[in-house]
């Protein structure tokens, strides 16, 4: 499986940022197009000063979708761990709190 096709399954499945992560992958897929096209340019004129400075400049496009992917990519990951950190502790304030009660309610009054 490739960066895109991994991209693709992440934006699919996720229930957070899907939006922003599939425009990113597409992204990347755009910039990656570019960059072939330029290094392909390059390759053919090595000597060109301004088909490496085209190349330079898609790679840098390139870098640049990459990393957006991959820091929407981390949020989306952060945000599934803060709801099941929010949900482990709705939990644990429920079965606290149930326990606390029912305990209390079997504990007789001691009086002074």
């Amino acid at each position: 499986m490739n960066f895109l096709d991994k991209g693709e399954k992440i934006a699919k499945e996720s229930q957070f940022l899907k939006d922003e992560l599939t425009a990113a992958v597409e992204d990347v897929r755009k910039q990656g197009e570019s960059m072939k096209q330029a290094s392909g340019e390059f390759a053919e004129d090595p000597c060109s000063s301004v088909k490496r400075g085209n190349m330079v400049r898609a790679a840098r496009a390139l870098l640049s979708a990459v990393t957006h992917l991959l820091v929407l990519a981390d949020m989306s990951d952060v945000y599934k761990l803060l709801l099941q950190l929010k949900l482990v502790r709705n939990t644990h304030t429920h079965t606290h709190t149930h326990t606390h009660t029912e305990r209390d309610a079997r504990t007789p009054m001691r009086t002074r």
